[in-house]
């Protein structure tokens, strides 16, 4: 009887992470769609907002923040964006920490304020390239931001 209960919890904990990946708790864990909207800005190539190209089309990039954005470990992930990701996804993940934690924010924005490192970014249909700095002069002054954000606040 004791090795049945001793067994019932040393297991149980264990099930109920079962879904879980390792190094993660349940509030940071990410669903599929979760994770594949991560990765797709994790390699972001080019940094836009809602509109971009001849037929003002929402770029994958942005639909995958609005995904990553609804997911509970959205806070968590913004953050490792920021770490990871291409210059352009951390300029991503720079507006979901915007949104999810502000004085977490204003800790991480202050290297990219100025900073020269080139990034792409597409707005319409002209993509040029732009010192980081100016990419978060255009978050923070509402416009890409707001742009990003769309219908996922």
């Amino acid at each position: 009887m004791r090795r049945a209960l001793l067994l019932a919890l040393l297991v149980l904990p264990l099930a109920a992470c079962a879904d879980t990946p390792l190094g993660a708790s349940a509030e940071t864990a990410l669903s599929a769609d979760g994770e594949r909207a991560y990765a797709v800005l994790r390699a972001a190539e080019f940094f836009s907002g809602d509109g971009v190209g001849i037929a003002a089309t929402t770029p994958e990039t942005v639909r995958s923040f609005r995904v990553l954005a609804r997911e509970r470990g959205a806070e968590a992930a913004f953050a490792r964006l920021v770490a990871e990701a291409t210059p352009e996804g951390q300029l991503f993940g720079l507006v979901g920490v915007q949104t999810t934690d502000a004085a977490r924010y204003e800790r991480l924005a202050a290297s990219f304020r100025t900073s020269e490192r080139p990034v792409e970014v597409m707005q319409g249909c002209i993509v040029s390239r732009v010192a980081t700095r100016e990419a978060v002069r255009e978050i923070e002054s509402g416009g890409l931001g707001a742009s990003i954000r769309g219908r996922a606040r």
